[in-house]
């Protein structure tokens, strides 16, 4: 389900124009020539043959809002749902680079906050993960990993002293982990949602 999220806001606002113009049509047919039936069946025909080619155009106009980098004070103003699942509430500074399955974020946090956070995703959510839960939060040597490369391409700074806290994994692929950086004072977030 996580997959068609951006497809949803498109599919409400084909689905609440194509709706109107057939109810319309059908309203004023019936007042003109008692053949508001007719004008119905063939509009909501119409209506089903045109509904995701007008999806797709619809689309092209809210992706923008939807998808790409934002910034955000703080966990209270991060916009997108599937992010909030994952962001620590105790996150300031956020930039998150919002893509359809999956995003990046970079936040300001201390160690204890993410410590808390992973404790908390693992109380919630732990039951569903598919994989147990790591004895140990690790440093991993990062290497050409497709987050690496987008860090690098908005212009974060990549620390070696990343320390990773993986999140459950649920059974659909979705899970997140932050790589932690005790030196810089800032994390990065990966998220995936299926």
């Amino acid at each position: 389900m996580f997959i068609f999220w951006p497809s949803m806001l498109p599919a409400k606002i084909t689905l609440a124009i194509l709706a109107g113009i057939v109810l319309t049509a059908t309203i004023v047919a019936q007042r003109k020539r008692r053949k508001g039936t007719r004008v119905f069946a063939f509009g909501a025909f119409i209506a089903i043959v045109v509904f995701i080619p007008c999806c797709i155009v619809v689309q092209k106009f809210t992706d923008p809002y939807q998808l790409g980098v934002f910034v955000h004070q703080d966990y209270h103003d991060v916009r997108c749902d599937f992010a909030r699942i994952f962001l620590p509430e105790t996150a300031t500074d956020i930039t998150v680079d919002q893509q359809i399955n999956r995003h990046v974020a970079k936040f300001v946090i201390s160690k204890p906050q993410v410590e808390a956070w992973l404790d908390q995703q693992w109380a919630t959510r732990g039951k569903q993960s598919i994989k147990p839960r790591a004895s140990k939060n690790e440093h991993r040597e990062l290497g050409p990993e497709w987050w690496v490369e987008r860090a690098r391409e908005l212009g974060w700074q990549v620390p070696s002293d990343l320390v990773a806290y993986d999140g459950p994994f649920w059974q659909s692929g979705a899970s997140a982990t932050i790589f932690f950086s005790e030196s810089e004072g800032f994390a990065y977030q990966v998220a995936y949602y299926w």
